[in-house]
């Protein structure tokens, strides 16, 4: 949970970083495309674990309701539902670990394009 939120702050910081970084196309040159579509895919990828979680931790609400009140056919398909959010979940997390995102060598290169404008 601490986790999530550290990476939604992130997604957050990176949707900003993304305006600037449309903001000084003109100021880029050829460093921009490849600056906006890291950013871009660090935000998407972010997004895609935050709406993942958002709607596990609502989904695990309701399965607690729904054991509780013996809805024993729901339950079971509202868990199923539940893996399947945790999978994306996880999934998103891989995604990002993926990416590589390394936000020192992507300030140094948009320093770098910014300096050579």
């Amino acid at each position: 949970s601490e986790r999530a939120e550290d990476l939604h702050e992130l997604r957050i910081r990176a949707k900003r970083v993304r305006y600037a970084v449309e903001l000084l196309q003109p100021c880029l040159g050829e460093a921009y495309r490849a600056l906006h579509e890291q950013i871009q895919a660090v935000q998407e990828t972010l997004g895609a674990h935050h709406d993942a979680h958002v709607l596990r931790t609502l989904v695990d609400e309701r399965l607690g309701l729904l054991r509780d009140s013996g809805a024993e056919t729901l339950t079971v398909g509202v868990a199923r539902y539940r893996n399947v959010l945790t999978d994306a979940e996880e999934n998103a997390l891989l995604a990002f670990d993926h990416l590589g995102f390394d936000a020192v060598s992507f300030r140094t290169r948009l320093e770098a394009a910014l300096i050579g404008a």
